[in-house]
């Protein structure tokens, strides 16, 4: 990757050739994180109480399987 497209991408290359997140990309992607979180966070307002108790009923489905995946 060149310099330019590092640059690009929020990445920065150091003086042994690494590429290193600039503060500006970490910014964005914390940004982008904060926006999906926001989003589930009013998604999850809107709802009954019983959907949310399916919804972290499936939540720990799935960590289970993720679990048992990774084992």
């Amino acid at each position: 990757m060149s310099p330019a497209d590092s640059r690009q991408r929020g990445l920065a290359v150091d003086a042994i050739g690494e590429h290193t997140w600039t503060f500006s990309a970490q910014l964005e992607s914390r940004q982008e994180r904060t926006s999906q979180i926001l989003a589930t966070v009013r998604a999850a307002s809107a709802e009954s109480r019983e959907q949310l108790k399916q919804r972290v009923d499936q939540a720990q489905i799935d960590v289970g399987l993720a679990i048992q995946n990774a084992k």
